[in-house]
């Protein structure tokens, strides 16, 4: 687990680190023993942290599990990491603990910012399109009241010319 491809802590029940693995330290930018004993709080961003206040022990008391909770975790220079979180809640005679798995996010968030800009450029050229198909709707529909207007101009001139033959 030292070495996987995720990260992976270990909390406390007053959620405090208990293990972290060299995945998440490096990622963190900390030592591994540096995190150990640290409230998890201490590297959540300011909205997870009320976020995983408010639902985190709620949930894993509930259903003994967390999945795919989104949280921001914040490195030591300050830098946020979004990451999907899931958690376990796992009782022994130590007592009661939550081991967690972490998946940064950058990647699908940038896929996300991708696809988002992908769409929004769709709906701004079918707003386009349907723009010129109005101004194209509009000219044809002046050019058919020229055309009737040019037909009865052509009778009035040929009704008048009638009376000098």
């Amino acid at each position: 687990m030292r070495e996987a491809p995720c990260g992976y802590l270990s909390l406390s029940e007053d959620n405090r680190i208990l293990d972290v693995n060299r995945t998440l330290a490096s990622l963190l930018g900390y030592e591994e023993e540096i995190l150990k004993g640290m409230k998890i709080e201490y590297i959540l961003s300011k909205s997870s942290c009320l976020l995983f206040q408010i639902y985190f022990n709620t949930l894993i008391t509930l259903n003994g599990k967390v999945d795919e909770m989104f949280l921001s975790l914040y490195s030591l220079e300050k830098i946020e990491t979004p990451v999907l979180f899931n958690a376990v809640r796992r009782e022994s005679k130590d007592g009661i603990r939550y081991d967690c798995i972490l998946f940064p996010l950058h990647r699908r968030i940038e896929y996300e910012k991708q696809l988002n800009k992908a769409e929004s450029e769709t709906r701004n050229a079918h707003y386009r399109l349907q723009s010129v198909k109005n101004k194209l709707q509009e000219a044809e529909n002046r050019l058919d009241q020229l055309k009737r207007e040019l037909l009865e101009m052509e009778k009035r001139i040929d009704h008048s010319n009638e009376g000098f033959l």
